[in-house]
């Protein structure tokens, strides 16, 4: 009878109480863009291109417009690729079964995976209080300390992690100090930077930003039918010196510009005593962070050394997991992974195959080829670099920029001669630097302790994020030829 009582309510989730989401104005307008961009592009004379080459042009457009306006969640469009390519004809489902299976999905569940024992145990925040302990005494020092810790340990912990650790260890440091959220320039740098470099680090191994890392690697691959990849160790022979060259420099550049004096400083003699209590509250070291070095450096210096790029992670991952030996519950695995990006980049995948199955690179080459085609090949890589970057920082949906400026990349490149594998790693690299606008939703975690504002780390952002723009692809022209990988096709 109870049943009978209950309103069956409108057939349309108008306000949003089922999905979570209520009807915009947007849901309407943008399909009708995209049905007026589909049939606009398939009257375009551009079959000299490739066949299907107006089709593809207008559902590129399509899906790059609906990750901007986001008239839906973004997960949503990634899921719409494959579906919307195969009935328009541009694949047979074969390819994407192909391409999902030669994805690198495992990949990054597995890194993720284990990288989320740094969660599950006291290893980051013991590191973390260790060198606090040790290097505490000058303002200087404890934000170059800090900023130094911060971005090494993200190159094997996840960036999430490291910003939200030890953004939770510092803020608790600066109120023990007697500093104020909003008037303390010890806390505006300190917290700025850790919502910084953790992205920097994440730079150094594929697995420190699993996410970001592995999703330009999967854009590169499918973008050339697996021809072109991008190995661990190769990442690493890059990633690491860029890391170790930049860190201390860009820790001083926000030092130095926003201005942080010994006088800022209210109190700079926390005691040893702090820290240790604070180390202490951890107890002694436990076993399972003994196992989580064991199975993180293992499986680092498998890679380094060759292992396979899935099944050395997924055995990295499935110790992770197990009874006796394991350091990550199998009831919270879903919670520490972002399982919305993993599935983004599963599905994502399907659009480097609108490049290779239609005319749509042979169209974009030859409208971009008179603007980057004169230049040689570091400066090729230094003005995509840059231009990503823009975009990371002004868009909001930050994956929207990166896969357009990947996508659009990949056939430039290899028509202008130039290997993808070596121009196009610091692209994917510097996809992780978000950091100027600081409109990434970890970074607003940070934010909300109240010690910065937006405008503060703006101008040693442009800055950094410019030198790394600069070095990272001059790392990569002159260390790939060392390890047999030519710049040029």
């Amino acid at each position: 009878m109870g049943n009978n009582n209950r309103k069956r309510g409108n057939f349309f989730d108008i306000t949003g109480e089922v999905t979570g989401v209520g009807f915009q104005k947007k849901m309407v307008i943008v399909p009708a863009i995209v049905a007026m961009l589909m049939l606009i592009g398939a009257k375009l004379p551009l079959t000299g291109y490739g066949e299907n080459t107006g089709l593809a042009l207008g559902f590129f457009l399509s899906v790059i417009l609906c990750f901007v306006v986001q008239p839906w969640d973004m997960l949503i469009t990634c899921m719409m690729v494959p579906a919307g390519g195969f009935l328009l004809g541009f694949w047979d489902w074969k390819v994407i079964q192909t391409a999902t299976g030669a994805s690198t999905f495992v990949s990054m569940f597995a890194l993720t995976l284990v990288s989320a024992g740094a969660d599950t145990t006291p290893i980051g925040k013991r590191v973390t209080l260790l060198l606090l302990k040790k290097f505490h005494g000058n303002p200087v020092r404890l934000v170059l300390v800090i900023g130094v810790a911060a971005c090494l340990i993200s190159g094997f912990v996840s960036n999430i992690a490291t910003c939200l650790l030890v953004s939770s260890i510092v803020n608790q440091m600066l109120l023990a100090m007697g500093e104020e959220p909003g008037k303390s320039k010890l806390g505006c740098v300190l917290m700025v930077l850790i919502a910084t470099v953790p992205y920097i680090g994440g730079v150094m191994l594929v697995s420190g930003s699993a996410a970001t890392n592995l999703l330009g690697i999967n854009l590169l691959e499918s973008a050339t039918d697996g021809m072109y990849t991008i190995t661990y160790a190769q990442w690493a022979a890059v990633g690491i010196p860029a890391v170790l060259i930049t860190i201390v420099p860009v820790c001083l550049i926000y030092i130095r510009m926003m201005g942080l004096k010994t006088s800022d400083v209210k109190n700079t003699t926390l005691s040893d005593q702090y820290y240790q209590k604070l180390y202490d509250e951890l107890g002694p070291v436990q076993a399972s962070e003994i196992r989580w070095l064991m199975i993180t450096l293992g499986m680092v210096a498998w890679m380094i050394a060759g292992g396979h790029a899935t099944v050395v992670p997924l055995l990295a991952a499935i110790l992770s997991l197990m009874p006796l030996v394991g350091v990550v519950p199998v009831d919270q695995m879903f919670r520490l992974i972002p399982m919305k990006i993993l599935f983004m980049i599963f599905f994502m995948v399907s659009l480097g195959q609108l490049f290779t199955q239609t005319g749509l690179s042979a169209f974009f080459t030859a409208l971009l080829a008179p603007v980057f085609g004169g230049l040689n090949p570091y400066l090729f890589s230094v003005s995509i670099c840059l231009a990503l970057v823009f975009l990371e920082n002004v868009c909001v949906t930050v994956n929207s920029p990166y896969i357009l400026v990947m996508s659009l990349s990949v056939p430039l490149c290899i028509s202008s001669g130039y290997n993808p594998s070596v121009m196009l790693l610091p692209v994917i690299m510097s996809a992780s630097f978000v950091f100027v606008l600081r409109l990434n939703t970890f970074m607003l975690v940070n934010k909300d302790y109240g010690w910065w504002e937006t405008k503060d780390g703006i101008l040693p952002g442009i800055i950094t994020a410019v030198i790394l723009c600069v070095l990272i692809p001059l790392l990569s022209v002159v260390i790939s030829p060392m390890l047999g990988i030519s710049v040029y096709i």
